[in-house]
Parts: C-alpha cells; structure tokens; sequence
C-alpha cells in the first residue's frame, strides 16, 4: 500500500494532536508547494505540570500549547489562513 499523492481539499486528521506538530507540518506543506490542505487536530486538555516551560505562556493544558503553537505558525508564515479552536464542554 501507498499513499495517494496530495490533492487539493486534503483533510488530515490527527486525534493526538499533542504540542499541534501535525498543523504545523499541514501549513508547512501548504506554503512549500501550494496544494491546499485542511486538518482536524483533537487534543484532550490534559493539565501542564507545574513547572513546565510552556506555564511562562499562560498556557496550562496540552490543548493550551497546540492552540499557541498553532497561532505562533501561522503569524509566521503570514498566511491569510487561520484555524479555528472548540472547547469542548461537559453536557449540563
């Protein structure tokens, strides 16, 4: 089995999405050979130890490092593009 070459509307999906390196790599991709691409990035807020480096950013969650690490590449690669984050919330 192989992989299909990429085609524009891609949608890569990764529901460990961890410190967010897939949507990194996607945006990446996207400024390197101009295929446009989407991605779906699911990361449970799993609490930051306290000492960790990533608490200087206000961020106190795993999901906190991806959506900061996402926002710090995209105003890099300046693209007209963003992303949209969702918490999600426990059922009332």
């Amino acid at each position: 089995l192989g992989f299909a070459p990429p085609t524009a509307g891609d949608i890569i999906v990764d529901f460990f999405a961890g410190s967010g390196t897939t949507g990194e790599a996607v945006e990446e991709l996207v400024r390197e050979d101009g295929i446009p691409r989407q991605f779906i990035l699911v990361q449970l807020p799993e609490q930051l130890a306290y000492d960790h480096a990533a608490r200087t950013l206000n961020c106190t969650t795993i999901a906190d490092v991806c959506r900061e690490r996402l926002k710090r590449a995209f105003e890099r690669s300046k693209s007209r593009t963003g992303f949209k984050s969702f918490i999600l919330a426990p059922e009332v």
